[in-house]
């Protein structure tokens, strides 16, 4: 039973968009590629083993939970969540390339490129699961859900290798998932089978809603080198206005009725969270501030403060 699928994850639609408003030669445009590629190949490995998990033969059909999300000390996200009567399964999906070398029991790895030899240290995936296993554990006893919690790292294939020290805590390939959980040894039933997915409903309950991104650290650029004015999502070309509501690029001759939506939409990704009358007018290229306060009022914008100091943010 699934009671949370996973969703394409926000920078797969977002980053593309981002491309277009920074200028070309800003130094944030060589990072914006790889870091699409890295979240491709993540959203790819994690729907893989998806897949693989739907054709496993289980002892017990699990809950399961996709792209758990929740804050205790830190935010805090689970790949995949398996939950049985006798425990719950954390697994951290890596979609690595190379040879993994792992040392210190875990808490270093390095990755070699299969080409090159060339060694690169990356945060231990090992570590990330720890700390995902002990913020769940927590949030069971917050819950009183007295599930013991188990977990290993998946790599979703076998052309990525591993050697060295993982202090005993599983890495292993997808394929491998079936039989490696029906290894696993049962003991106690916590939880009635009827009492599973109220489990799983009550950590729906206590995850965050929406996950923020914040591109402007992520990528390596500041709110002042977002440009302006409505952009064509092809070319990222400014976009003529030829009516109250259509926009037309010229280069790629197409027409399209949201530009405004689009365009204010970039302002609260990649920007900041809320806007302004004036800063309205002057980003959209509008003809006066009662045409931006209309706009932004009619687009269904949250107003806050008084009217000096009005700001708008989406909902």
């Amino acid at each position: 039973m699934i009671i949370k699928d996973r969703t394409p994850p926000v920078p797969l639609e977002a980053l593309p968009r981002l491309q277009h408003r920074l200028p070309t030669a800003h130094a944030a445009q060589t990072a914006i590629p790889e870091q699409l590629y890295q979240t491709k190949a993540g959203f790819g490995g994690e729907s893989y083993v998806d897949d693989v998990l739907r054709q496993v033969r289980l002892y017990r059909q699990p809950v399961i939970v996709r792209d758990l999300y929740f804050l205790t000390i830190a935010p805090c996200q689970i790949d995949t969540l398996l939950l049985f009567p006798h425990f719950a399964v954390v697994l951290e999906i890596k979609n690595y390339t190379g040879i993994l070398h792992f040392s210190d029991e875990g808490r270093r790895m390095e990755r070699e490129k299969h080409k090159t030899g060339e060694r690169q240290g990356f945060d231990s995936p090992i570590v990330q699961l720890q700390i995902e296993m002990e913020e769940l554990s927590h949030v069971f006893r917050e819950l009183a859900i007295p599930l013991p919690v188990i977990g290993a790292v998946v790599l979703p294939h076998t052309k990525t290798l591993m050697r060295g020290d993982t202090g005993g805590v599983p890495v292993i390939y997808a394929k491998a998932l079936g039989r490696w959980i029906a290894g696993l040894p049962r003991g106690k039933e916590w939880l009635q089978a009827g009492d599973v997915p109220k489990a799983g409903a009550a950590l729906l309950q206590r995850q965050l809603r929406d996950k923020v991104i914040d591109f402007q650290k992520r990528i390596g650029y500041s709110a002042a080198d977002v440009l302006a004015g409505v952009r064509c999502s092809g070319c990222g070309r400014v976009a003529v206005r030829v009516s109250e509501r259509m926009h037309h690029c010229t280069a790629c001759d197409v027409a399209f009725s949201d530009g405004f939506k689009r365009a204010l939409d970039d302002w609260f990704d990649f920007k900041q969270p809320v806007i302004s009358v004036r800063e309205c007018q002057v980003y959209l290229g509008l003809k006066d501030r009662f045409a931006a306060s209309y706009l932004l009022r009619k687009m269904g914008y949250i107003a806050e403060g008084n009217t000096s100091k009005r700001v708008y943010r989406r909902k």
